[in-house]
């Protein structure tokens, strides 16, 4: 990566000439933050100014003032506000900042590659440290050496870290994933658990491979391969697309036919119902306080939705993708590639098919397209199932839609909340359609 800031936690309490800032508290901060307008004003107008005044020292001085740009905020009302912000000097990117504003621990702002939770972050970071531990983990490298470039794909301190790695020419490259437990090396495992299943069906599709597994570290090394992510190929129910939707379905249909000897994932004695609408409820929080009305709609709608899920028998045993979604799903002279296997489990294939028909709706909704085509294709490409699956799949379509409204809407964008009540009022036309 190009020149950075400090390594180092740095709080927002000085200005260039060492005089302290008069930051917010993070109980000012979630205090004032009752609206959506709030938000906005908090994120685009206050934020980007503490940024660049905390890490005033830090910068090098460009021809043009440095910037700063929130990408993702993420906000728990009364209890948490954490923030991404992109900083650039001259159009250069420098590395990504996280702020977060907590109210039992404070303010904190740390900039990448700092993260208490993750300290071997500092080694992914580092060209020559990086190079030696591909090497050493046996890494199918193709010519990586200590001229290789990290750049910060996810920067999310104390959950997750995703780095490219690129050799100088940029003509062979590497994807490190760090984890703070040993799901790296289940990931691995999974990996090559979904690729034994898509050989044996013979069709076109294949999982991603990892490179390599650097225990020490507890990171993973993911090949890079060529292609578009399924996201942008849908952008219409164009010949292409309906195609790839159908091959979307015959694949995951390959994948839940396949019988394996993986656990099933741990809910903590829950029900995959209970367990996705508890995540659901805690995704959509911030509706609920900063739109309520909308959010009243929302939380009566998830009440059916888990009334209805409770009427209907839960299957269990089938090797499950966990999270497959078009951004997830590699297309390549007409195959799939399956990417981000770290949830490969096994459990209720319901899961697998309501989250990826939610997800083909958001993918057309921007561009004004009817999702249905593609839906429908998905559905044939799957094949015939129990009727009792087709139902729960149906209800996750419409509880992942409402998960989406909660984690995929950005709050720093004017029109939050219209954007939000036309997205509820579709998922509630959804549910109503197909009842």
């Amino acid at each position: 990566m190009t020149g950075a800031p400090a390594p180092a936690a740095l709080a927002v309490t000085r200005s260039r000439g060492g005089s302290p800032l008069p930051a917010p508290t993070a109980g000012d901060v979630l205090r004032r933050l009752s609206t959506a307008n709030d938000v906005l004003r908090f994120l685009t107008d206050d934020v980007p100014r503490l940024v660049l005044a905390s890490l005033d020292e830090d910068l090098p001085r460009g021809a043009s003032p440095a910037r700063a740009r929130v990408t993702r905020a993420k906000l728990k009302p009364g209890r948490k506000l954490t923030v991404s912000v992109d900083v650039t000097v001259d159009g250069i990117p420098r590395r990504p900042v996280a702020v977060t504003w907590d109210q039992s621990s404070g303010l904190s702002l740390l900039v990448a590659p700092v993260d208490p939770a993750f300290p071997q972050l500092t080694d992914v970071y580092d060209p020559v440290r990086l190079s030696a531990l591909v090497a050493g983990a046996g890494a199918d490298h193709g010519g990586l050496g200590p001229d290789l470039t990290v750049t910060a794909l996810r920067y999310r301190p104390g959950q997750r870290h995703v780095v490219l790695v690129e050799s100088a020419d940029r003509t062979v490259r590497l994807y490190a994933k760090c984890y703070r437990d040993d799901t790296g090396r289940r990931a691995v495992a999974a990996s090559e658990t979904v690729s034994a299943a898509l050989r044996a069906w013979g069709g076109p599709a294949e999982a991603v491979c990892a490179a390599g597994y650097v225990e020490s570290h507890q990171l993973v090394l993911w090949s890079g391969h060529d292609g578009t992510v399924l996201s942008d190929r849908i952008a219409g129910p164009t010949t292409h697309a309906v195609s790839m939707a159908t091959l979307a379905g015959r694949v995951l249909r390959a994948v839940h036919d396949v019988g394996v000897p993986l656990p099933n994932r741990d809910r903590g004695g829950s029900s995959d119902a209970v367990a996705e609408m508890a995540s659901t409820r805690r995704a959509v929080d911030h509706v609920v306080a900063l739109a309520p009305p909308v959010g009243e709609r929302v939380a009566a709608l998830l009440d059916r939705v888990l009334a209805e899920l409770h009427t209907l028998p839960e299957e269990s045993g089938h090797l499950l993708h966990g999270d497959f979604k078009c951004d997830n799903i590699l297309v390549h002279d007409e195959r799939l590639r399956l990417l981000d296997v770290d949830r490969v489990t096994t459990g209720d294939p319901a899961l697998d098919l309501g989250k990826f028909t939610a997800d083909l709706r958001w993918w057309t909704r921007s561009g004004g397209v009817d999702a249905g085509p593609l839906v429908s294709a998905f559905l044939e490409g799957y094949g015939p199932c129990p009727r009792a699956r087709r139902r729960r799949a149906d209800l996750y379509d419409v509880m992942f839609q409402l998960r989406s409204v909660g984690r995929r809407i950005p709050l720093q964008e004017a029109g939050w909340a219209e954007t939000v009540e036309t997205c509820v009022t579709a998922a509630e036309l959804c549910h109503g359609n197909a009842a």
